[in-house]
């Protein structure tokens, strides 16, 4: 019965393991896009900032469990970066940019953001501003998804 009982344990905190982790930060855009670009995957890009409430619910009622779901895992990544003032990027060209500065010059004005991007960092799908529910959400971001999936890409 222990034994069963260590086994048992070992099994839960193996598939815990596996699990793909909650949506943290990133600060490398131009890693991001080649990572993209090497697995033959779309982005899904949100911009939030620090202490943003609406774009924490997104991330625990929508984007994390999606993630955890492992919907689309195998042709779109799923990233965040923050547009606050002070918060360093790396942009797509290789670049060292402020997060608000490289906001501003994208014309993102609100957090949270969502922008579908290509391998190269072009938004090839009109992008979803603010959150306020999980009511209807996930329907319009599952439609922007397969919008993205299905754009060509640079090398079709």
């Amino acid at each position: 019965m222990k034994t069963l009982l260590a086994c048992l344990l070992l099994l839960f905190h193996t598939c815990q393991a596996q699990e793909p982790t909650d949506l943290q930060r990133s600060h490398d855009l131009q890693a991001l896009a080649e990572q993209a670009r090497q697995s033959n995957r779309k982005i899904l890009l949100l911009v939030s900032l620090e202490d943003c409430p609406w774009c924490e619910k997104l991330k625990e009622e929508v984007l994390n469990p999606m993630r955890k779901a492992g919907d689309f895992a195998d042709r779109l990544i799923i990233a965040e970066i923050g547009m606050d003032a002070g918060e360093m990027l790396r942009d797509f060209d290789g670049q060292s940019i402020d997060g608000s500065v490289w906001a501003s010059k994208r014309k993102i004005f609100t957090s949270p953001t969502l922008l579908f991007l290509d391998a190269d960092g072009k938004e090839t799908v009109k992008r979803i501003l603010g959150y306020n529910s999980a009511d209807l959400f996930p329907y319009y971001l599952e439609e922007s998804i397969r919008q993205l999936l299905a754009a060509p890409s640079e090398k079709d």
